[in-house]
């Protein structure tokens, strides 16, 4: 019996070690393949996350013997990124669409990221005093947020449009007299500047009053100041050169040469329209002419004053403020634009001149 059991193992050892050699183990040893029938996420709707935020979606299968492993993939990984565990993390805002897969099947969900919110702490304009426009006139204000990294838009309105309207960009517009009352928000923080609104005055001069005349355009005011002191002291009327469409402080911008004024001192055909009402010089034998320097020059409304006029009869004695530039030849040549009058070599007047000062200046022109 002993010897008849060795046998029969033996035999038994001998077929396997066959089958071997002929490649029939393996077959026997290969895994038996279970294919996925249903494929569910645990997140059936728009998933919802912000920049940086994580957030693990579980892949369910069945059967749970199911041999096909779960596959990850996103849409747009500029968006969303998802691990080989389905762990969703949020790069940038948009939306995504995260798929896993088994075998043949697949489900789907989305993806909404949206930006991480910086909030406004602290909102300040550049002008904080009333505005003083006339209707047509424009001015620009700034808009400065805290952090400067703040994700919430600073939006603008008018308390009253027919007076002022103001833009996304800070623009306010001058529309008609009055005063309203401009706001800037950005999150939970506001910050409010008044504008009042004068309509466009021209002083016409009186013959009976005198026969001097201080004329003068200004934009920020300083030449205006000069003009206003020597028309006390010469006991003249004054008349305000206004353009058509008034100047803002990005129009004047000197380190961009794309502004509206740099690009109208490097043409000097250029002839900005004049607003305001038109002024009478009959009667006038003299006129102050006040302007400031641009980049060297006269500015070219002032070109289109002095050949709209006809200044026959009249001494015309310019004058010009500007940060550091002399009169030049602006004088010059706006006397050989208007073709007429006597002209006088004009000065250059400081923003601070007093009006002893000036009345010295005066007396030595006689």
């Amino acid at each position: 019996m002993k010897r008849t059991a060795k046998v029969f193992l033996a035999a038994i050892l001998a077929a396997i070690l066959l089958a071997g050699m002929s490649g029939v183990a393996p077959a026997l040893a290969a895994a038996k393949t279970v294919k996925t029938t249903k494929l569910t996420l645990s997140e059936d709707g728009t998933v919802k996350l912000t920049v940086g935020e994580k957030k693990t979606i579980k892949a369910t299968v069945k059967p749970k013997n199911s041999t096909q492993k779960v596959k990850w993939s996103s849409s747009d990984e500029k968006v969303a990124t998802v691990s080989g565990k389905g762990v969703v993390k949020a790069k940038g805002a948009g939306t995504a669409t995260i798929t896993a897969k088994s075998g043949g099947k697949k489900a789907k969900v989305k993806v909404k990221v949206s930006a991480k919110t910086v909030k406004t702490t602290k909102l300040t304009l550049s002008q904080t005093k009333t505005i003083k426009l006339t209707v047509g006139g424009k001015k620009t204000v700034k808009a400065t947020v805290k952090p400067k990294d703040s994700t919430q838009k600073v939006k603008w309105s008018s308390s009253d449009e027919k007076v002022a309207t103001v833009s996304g960009k800070g623009v306010i517009k001058a529309k008609g007299v009055g005063t309203a009352t401009i706001t800037a928000r950005s999150g939970s923080k506001k910050a409010k500047v008044k504008v009042k609104v004068s309509e466009k005055k021209a002083v016409m001069p009186d013959p009976d009053q005198g026969k001097t005349l201080v004329a003068y355009f200004s934009c920020t005011g300083t030449t205006e100041g000069v003009a206003k002191k020597l028309a006390r002291v010469t006991d003249a009327d004054l008349y305000r050169i206004v353009p058509e469409v008034a100047y803002t402080e990005e129009d004047l911008d000197y380190g961009d040469s794309s502004t509206r004024a740099t690009w109208e001192q490097d043409h000097p055909e250029t002839r900005p329209a004049l607003g305001g009402k038109d002024i009478d010089l009959k009667g006038y034998t003299t006129l102050y002419l006040g302007y400031p320097i641009w980049w060297g020059m006269e500015p070219r409304i002032m070109c289109t004053f002095v050949e709209k006029y006809d200044f026959t009869g009249i001494t015309v004695i310019p004058f010009c403020t500007s940060g550091s530039s002399g009169i030049g030849d602006s004088g010059a040549d706006l006397a050989r634009l208007a073709k007429a009058g006597k002209w006088l070599n004009g000065a250059r007047h400081s923003a601070g001149i007093t009006e002893d000062a000036l009345r010295d200046w005066v007396k030595s022109l006689k």
